[in-house]
């Protein structure tokens, strides 16, 4: 042989996915980049995302995407 030495080697990793209506969220922290899932909304205008496609609204706001002012 021509003092070349080739090895094989195998790794394997974890991949975290998120299930359906949810969207992968990177956390930087200091010890190590880790990674969660958050409900994800199409729309929350003036509200935030609490669960797949479901707006808590702002107070003052209504509707499925609290795009509607409360009279």
């Amino acid at each position: 042989m021509n003092g070349i030495l080739l090895q094989s080697e195998v790794k394997t990793r974890k991949v975290k996915e998120c299930c359906e209506g949810y969207k992968r969220l990177e956390i930087r922290d200091k010890k190590n980049g880790d990674a969660s899932c958050v409900p994800f909304c199409e729309n929350c205008l003036a509200g935030v995302c609490v669960s797949p496609n479901k707006c808590q609204c702002d107070p003052g706001y209504q509707g499925t995407d609290c795009s509607k002012e409360k009279q």
